[in-house]
């Protein structure tokens, strides 16, 4: 914990084992969120049970969220005798159940994910996805990625994205480009307007802005196949950008744009002129701002009920990006920030962010532990205060109005959400209790 200057001047940041997200978010969890977010690709786990178990429990604790849990991540379990000496042979019954779910689920690709162990150990793995890609009929290959807890589970998801991207390049793709857009995000999307992907989907067709794909959405490796003749990647998470991305631009002229999230009238406003840029389209922009000046006096509205309150504001690399734009926006005085999930792209954007804000904020916590959020919470007595589950008991504790921004019914992005965003501070400091659990807000029993 500490300020601003410090931020700047500390050239690494080291997770805090106290931190307190009580989760496992590791890379690997990052790579079978991504995997499983497809429709015809299926993780397999290779090693010790352990590690499989180790995701397979983070992802029922995300399930809802991700929206992962009824598909099938199967385990190839070996011995520590056997994967020390790399002596992969898959049994007759493991590769009939494997052949019975690929078959069942129309799996075009299988994706071994080595445990620690495996990976360690090195040897045997090529020989293994031999066997499996002969025993199914289609692709095997091996993602090296860890399953411990990480401070960047994005590593895994970039690296499963890249390892799709490198199949579909091996065959050809109809040949040409199409006019629109790929819209990247981390889950299966619901297409509903209320949820995150379903709000970016709306404003697209308010700016008529073809979407091609929106990966990984349940696509298909075809789909990424044809989504590489897209004008443009936008992204509605700013966590996604990744050496994959970025080489998809330089290597095959796929133009990236979104890379701040679509929060707040100016975060929307800078996403809409990003993709109007990559586009080199201006009507984009312009229709934009002609959609903006619609919500603009129920933005006044707030501001007269929030400006100068004071706030403490928590989030990943993408979501705190937003949330900064909607507090500038609304004119509340950010006191204290927390950061989760260091990005290796964030910090750039982070600082130009923070440099917009009228003044810096008092404190500012890198993956924070409970002790460090208690402490904020009783010095700085926030106004009213924006975060995830784990930040709710000292808010608790010092009566401190609490907005949940990670588990919510209605989307807090785009126009619309920062409205909807700052209705519910407002409602927050006048006495509403959003939670009923600390697993449950209130809006989901409405």
């Amino acid at each position: 914990m500490g300020d601003v200057e410090r931020f700047r001047q500390q050239e690494q940041f080291e997770r805090n084992p106290f931190w307190a997200d009580y989760q496992v978010l590791g890379p690997m969890l990052g790579a079978v969120s991504m995997l499983l977010g497809t429709q015809d690709i299926m993780p397999v786990m290779v090693g010790s049970r352990g590690c499989a178990w180790h995701t397979r429990l983070t992802m029922y604790a995300w399930g809802v969220d991700f929206g992962v849990r009824r598909r099938a991540v199967p385990t190839l379990d070996f011995t520590p005798k056997q994967i020390v000496s790399g002596n992969y042979v898959v049994g007759s019954e493991q590769m009939a159940a494997l052949r019975r779910i690929s078959e069942a689920n129309s799996i075009h690709m299988a994706v071994l994910l080595p445990g620690d162990s495996a990976n360690l150990a090195g040897d045997g793995l090529d020989g293994l996805s031999a066997q499996v890609s002969d025993g199914l009929g289609i692709p095997a290959p091996v993602l090296r990625v860890s399953p411990i807890s990480g401070s960047n589970p994005w590593v895994g998801y970039d690296q499963a994205l890249g390892l799709i991207y490198d199949e579909v390049s091996r065959h050809a793709t109809a040949p040409g480009k199409r006019p629109g857009v790929n819209l990247f995000g981390w889950k299966w999307p619901s297409r509903e307007q209320d949820y995150d992907v379903g709000t970016c989907l709306r404003l697209l067709e308010q700016l008529q802005v073809p979407v091609n794909h929106v990966l990984p959405g349940g696509a298909s490796l075809a789909d990424f196949a044809d989504s590489l003749r897209s004008q443009v990647n936008l992204l509605w998470c700013s966590s996604y950008i990744g050496p994959t991305l970025h080489r998809l631009e330089d290597e095959g002229g796929l133009k990236l744009a979104g890379l701040q999230t679509p929060y707040g009238f100016t975060g929307t406003l800078q996403w809409i002129d990003e993709l109007a840029a990559a586009l080199d389209d201006p009507k984009v922009a312009e229709r934009g701002r002609a959609i903006a000046s619609q919500h603009q006096p129920e933005l006044e509205e707030l501001r007269n009920e929030l400006r100068g309150k004071r706030v403490f504001v928590s989030g990943g690399p993408g979501r705190i990006l937003g949330l900064l734009h909607a507090m500038m926006d609304l004119e509340l005085e950010v006191v204290a920030v927390g950061l989760y999930w260091i990005h290796s792209e964030l910090r750039a954007q982070f600082e130009q962010v923070l440099a917009q804000l009228p003044r810096p904020p008092k404190k500012l916590l890198v993956t924070p532990s409970l002790y460090e959020l208690d402490q904020v919470a009783e010095e700085l007595r926030p106004d009213v205060w924006l975060g995830g589950y784990q930040e709710l008991h000292p808010c608790k504790k010092h009566n401190i109005p609490f907005v949940p921004t990670t588990l919510y019914i209605k989307s807090h992005q785009a126009f619309e959400g920062c409205i909807r965003l700052g209705n519910k501070m407002v409602q927050a400091i006048n006495g509403y209790d959003f939670v009923v659990n600390p697993f449950m807000t209130k809006e989901m029993t409405g």
